[in-house]
């Protein structure tokens, strides 16, 4: 089991990093970490392992089998077309707020609400993605990605949250106008 402070191990802990999620590990005034112990760990519980496998395992399933919204998204004339992408990701983050509300607790409580967040925002970027007709991959203009492909990695991209999209779209605006 890592140390208190360690970085959280596992799948789950993978999934929550490549969602851009980081726990939070308490330190003693500022300084060092605590001590470590089996109640200080930040490793998430294997429950909250299998909730994360579970949600993964869901997503992958929806987004094969699903057919969802037929058509791509295609903004109207002076709607960004990022837009979409953000307005699903800052749903997603403001429903789980709600739902789950930051942990209290424990390291191990937080670590585990880190990944089963991450987990439930995955499942939502994909259905929010099926329903909406929202493809990432097309939307940059990469090819011709199988469907399945592109509304899972629409659902990591929304499940990602809104910094990592807000920064791509600085970043294209700023190439814009250079």
């Amino acid at each position: 089991m890592p140390a208190a402070g360690a970085e959280p191990t596992g799948v789950g802990a993978a999934l929550a990093r490549a969602l851009g999620a980081k726990p939070k590990v308490p330190t003693a005034s500022g300084g060092a970490p605590p001590p470590a112990t089996a109640e200080a760990s930040s490793a998430a519980s294997w429950g909250a392992e299998a909730v994360a496998y579970g949600c993964l395992a869901l997503a992958f399933a929806m987004a094969v089998v699903i057919k969802g919204k037929g058509a791509a998204f295609v903004p109207k004339e002076g709607f960004i077309l990022f837009t979409g992408f953000y307005v699903a990701a800052q749903a997603v983050e403001r429903l789980l707020e709600f739902v789950l509300p930051p942990g209290q607790g424990t390291p191990k409580a937080k670590a585990d609400r880190t990944v089963i967040v991450a987990g439930f925002a995955l499942v939502l970027g994909v259905a929010l993605s099926l329903a909406l007709g929202l493809r990432f991959i097309s939307a940059i203009g990469v090819g011709s990605p199988a469907r399945w492909l592109d509304v899972f990695v629409t659902g990591l991209v929304i499940a990602g949250g809104t910094k990592p999209l807000h920064d791509l779209i600085g970043t294209i605006e700023k190439a814009k106008s250079s």
